[in-house]
């Protein structure tokens, strides 16, 4: 809500979106005037009360739902391809995606390598490369014969340290 007892409701969007840019910030109040303040921080949506039940769900179930298909990169173990699917492989879990390999693969920063046509590594998850795969935790992953150059000098920078 914009109005609240030691607060205003704008204001301390701002400082949330100081420390975080991506959570979802709905508001829910009878103020008008801030609807075009709501922008500036990135609302997901501003709602004059009275609100209509239905419509307050259905922006909640949108959260949650978007919510559900975050991914935390850093628990992300390898990606691979199949068809026009992804399955996201982490330690504990596998999640399918519907998007392709490459289209995945722009969305992703440098730590993760394309070892063959259809997989992408997290090199920081890397422990030990040979000639034909490389072992990732408890996996065993092909690497095709023209990226294992590309993946042996993206293992020794980022075990160097050496930004990708």
């Amino acid at each position: 809500d914009i109005q609240m007892k030691k607060q205003n409701g704008m204001e301390l969007a701002r400082r949330i979106r100081q420390t975080d840019a991506q959570v979802p910030i709905l508001f829910l109040t009878a103020m008008k005037e801030y609807v075009f303040e709501g922008y500036e921080v990135k609302a997901l949506r501003y709602l004059i009360k009275p609100v209509q039940e239905e419509a307050l769900f259905a922006i909640l179930d949108e959260i949650q739902s978007a919510a559900q298909h975050s991914i935390n990169l850093n628990a992300l173990v390898y990606v691979e391809a199949e068809a026009h699917y992804c399955h996201l492989v982490f330690e504990d879990h596998r999640q399918k995606e519907k998007i392709g390999i490459r289209e995945l693969k722009a969305m992703l920063d440098e730590t993760f390598v394309m070892i063959h046509r259809s997989y992408l590594v997290n090199i920081a998850k890397v422990d030990q490369i040979r000639r034909e795969d490389l072992s990732v935790g408890s996996f065993t992953l092909p690497i095709a014969r023209p990226q294992l150059k590309i993946v042996n000098e993206a293992f020794i920078r980022y075990n160097k340290g050496i930004r990708l």
